[in-house]
């Protein structure tokens, strides 16, 4: 009984782990982009 439910735990920590790596690598790019838009649309409006 302990054991299965270690294992379940093991498996949704694994789980959240890769949930969270997934965000990290959506979420980083995506304020890259953003900041570089940002960055190319104030250049164009005042040079």
């Amino acid at each position: 009984m302990l054991r299965s439910l270690s294992s379940k735990n093991d498996f949704f920590g694994g789980l959240f782990f890769i949930y969270r790596i997934g965000c990290i690598m959506l979420f980083v790019p995506a304020v890259c982009i953003t900041v570089i838009w940002a960055f190319v649309e104030l250049k164009a409006k005042y040079l």
